[in-house]
């Protein structure tokens, strides 16, 4: 081999090498640009605000702030981190139960069913789960109106969840079955502290069973606790105790108090209405009472003789009763003379009401 082939061959190895370092610069380049791609996703991924989300939702929970609470969960669930699995499921149920604390009971009623799809076995039993989802469903309806979760309620309370009695008592009260909506209130007062709800509920079992006077004794307790939520029902079943007592001034006083606090409670306006009526209607007719009468019927009202053979006594009688009606009607400027009856009213004949 010549010296120049010789050279080419060197030449051309050279150039097969530089391409295959290059090559492989390029691999490793891609292979390392990729492990710095997987690196940032599994750090953003392996830890996020997740947790810290999850604090904040937790003190705006205990503040009592379940809005904001649920709120702040939502945003802890929708940051992306793996294997937070159980993480989520923590979060989920923390979410629910805020929604629940915040009467969104369709809301918690979805949010229990989305704890399902998390890792939440080691929180709760399944069965428990399903349980909730159907329990705030049921509240949903009844706070629409529909009370046929009422055995559900009462199941739940039979498993010692009694916070679900007070739902209860109300099914029953809907229903009509008076002594069971006591027997579950009572349940839920003694298991938490009486609360103004409370003693509206109790107010109106006794007023429905007609014992006014316990009646007022928890409305006026209602009134004076701190809890004021109830507060204006308390106020309006106060005065429908004094209108069942018959007590119509104090009840007047106390509802023009109301309409005056309530401008646009029609219930409060038609009740004071009412009882205006039972206060200050005016005893006097508003028409004389002898326009009501026809000819006959005016021989009594005044006392004139029925007949002539009718005895003293009848006259003495007649005449005593028409001195009382005048002064019943006294007051009124109406002259009811015999001559301005006769000539008022001569043009009906005894045929004329015959017709009628």
């Amino acid at each position: 081999m010549s010296q120049t082939d010789i050279k080419k061959s060197r030449s051309k190895r050279l150039q097969t090498a530089k391409r295959r370092r290059n090559q492989l610069l390029v691999v490793n380049l891609v292979v390392y640009a990729l492990l710095i791609f997987v690196f940032i996703i599994a750090a953003k991924n392996l830890k996020s605000d997740k947790k810290a989300l999850r604090s904040e939702g937790i003190i705006l929970y205990e503040q009592g702030d379940y809005k904001a609470a649920a709120a702040k969960f939502d945003e802890a669930l929708e940051e992306k981190q793996w294997f937070a699995g159980k993480l989520n499921a923590d979060i989920a149920l923390y979410k629910a139960s805020s929604l629940a604390k915040a009467e969104d009971y369709a809301g918690a009623s979805m949010a229990y069913n989305a704890v399902l799809k998390y890792n939440y076995k080691s929180f709760m039993d399944k069965s428990r789960v399903e349980e909730l989802v159907l329990i705030y469903h049921e509240l949903f309806a009844f706070e629409h109106g529909n009370y046929d979760g009422l055995n559900e309620f009462v199941k739940c309370v039979d498993n010692g969840n009694t916070e679900f009695a007070i739902f209860a008592a109300l099914c029953y009260e809907k229903k009509g079955d008076l002594e069971n909506m006591k027997k579950y209130l009572d349940i839920y007062a003694t298991k938490y502290s009486l609360n103004s709800f409370c003693f509206y509920q109790y107010a109106v079992y006794h007023i429905k069973k007609g014992e006014i006077d316990i009646a007022k004794s928890y409305i006026d307790t209602g009134l004076q606790t701190a809890d004021d939520s109830y507060k204006k029902q308390l106020e309006y079943l106060q005065i429908a105790a004094l209108r069942n007592d018959k007590d119509y001034k104090e009840a007047y006083r106390l509802a023009k108090e109301y309409t005056s606090k309530y401008p646009d409670d029609e219930e409060g306006r038609l009740m004071y209405e009412f009882l205006d009526t039972r206060v200050n209607a005016d005893p006097a007719p508003l028409n004389n009472i002898y326009s009501l009468y026809y000819d006959e019927d005016y021989v009594d009202v005044y006392g004139k003789e029925n007949s002539d053979t009718e005895s003293s006594d009848t006259e003495n009688s007649d005449t005593e009763s028409s001195d009382n009606d005048s002064s019943a009607d006294e007051g009124y400027e109406y002259d009811y003379s015999e001559e301005s009856w006769d000539e008022d009213y001569s043009e009906y004949s005894d045929d004329y009401y015959e017709e009628e």
